[in-house]
């Protein structure tokens, strides 16, 4: 696995606050691909995927 959402320590709060909550939360790495994309924007479209930007980073 490469790349990182953050420390240890982190996801570990992320994931006590989920339980607390009765959310679900799924982490995933992967190499992004034109159509890959296009299947997340679409579940985004229709609120099939929610998503929750815990970070900006500049460029």
């Amino acid at each position: 696995m490469t790349g990182s959402t953050g420390s240890h320590a982190h996801r570990e709060i992320v994931r006590q606050q989920v339980d607390i909550r009765s959310l679900r939360f799924t982490e995933f790495y992967f190499t992004p691909a034109g159509s890959d994309l296009d299947s997340i924007a679409a579940l985004v479209e229709e609120a099939g995927l929610r998503v929750i930007v815990d970070q900006a980073l500049p460029l």
